[in-house]
């Protein structure tokens, strides 16, 4: 009975890919049956960031001298209008979950090419507040992390809670360096000395968020952190 179900299960999806053919977010192709939610050719063509050939980078810059800090790198290109701006509205404000899952098992993917992989005790999300975590229903952040714990094996520990400060959305690059100074802090129960950790974002732009949770993390012991988000911004 439970063989006849799974068989009728398989036979309806592949019913429903005929009939409903999955279509690639970006070119509208039809997706083969190894894709999720964005073709092979479209994911070869995201702009990188490129962030390990240049020494002038918004993102080392903003970590030179910051104690605790270790490295700092972005996968991918974020130009208003590009593929990859689209990407993160889907997943961050479209409902696209799994996206995010997958566009984090794609950032481990990048982080061998890039020759940065590490040796994380754990890979840590920027938390959201919990109003926004219930109106958005998920942080887009930890999907991220998930995907990539998924392919590296290193754990995702929510170490960092976030206190109530509004969107960096529409905010202009100083009210973004301003506004999320001490606005994340650690969890009672956080385990921090000693270890290395992978903070992960969706988006760098003045860094300022990103920052503000690296310091909230490295507020109670010596640990060190390394940061990576998805896409790296023009400014």
């Amino acid at each position: 009975m439970v063989r006849m179900k799974v068989d009728l299960k398989l036979w309806l999806a592949r019913i429903a890919d005929v009939c409903f053919p999955k279509q690639c977010l970006l070119c509208g192709r039809t997706l083969l049956g190894s894709e999720n939610h964005v073709c092979t050719l479209c994911l070869a063509a995201l702009p990188r960031s490129e962030i390990t050939k240049t020494q002038d980078s918004p993102m080392k810059d903003a970590i030179t001298g910051v104690r605790g800090i270790v490295d700092a790198n972005a996968v991918f290109s974020y130009v208003h209008g590009n593929d990859v701006a689209h990407l993160v509205h889907e997943f961050k404000y479209h409902g696209y979950h799994s996206l995010a899952v997958e566009m984090g098992r794609l950032m481990y993917d990048e982080m061998f090419r890039m020759a940065i992989l590490g040796d994380y005790d754990a890979i840590v999300p920027v938390p959201l507040h919990w109003t926004r975590l219930m109106k958005r229903g998920y942080n887009q952040t930890e999907c991220l992390c998930r995907g990539l714990s998924g392919k590296s094996g290193w754990p995702v520990e929510n170490l960092l809670k976030a206190r109530r400060h509004g969107s960096q959305t529409r905010r202009s690059g100083t009210l973004r360096r301003v506004n999320p100074k001490g606005k994340y802090y650690l969890r009672d129960d956080a385990r921090t000395k000693g270890r290395h950790f992978l903070l992960v974002d969706d988006v760098f732009t003045t860094g300022s968020t990103i920052l503000a949770a690296a310091e909230a993390l490295l507020s109670r012991s010596d640990c060190r952190v390394t940061l990576l988000t998805f896409s790296l911004t023009n400014g």
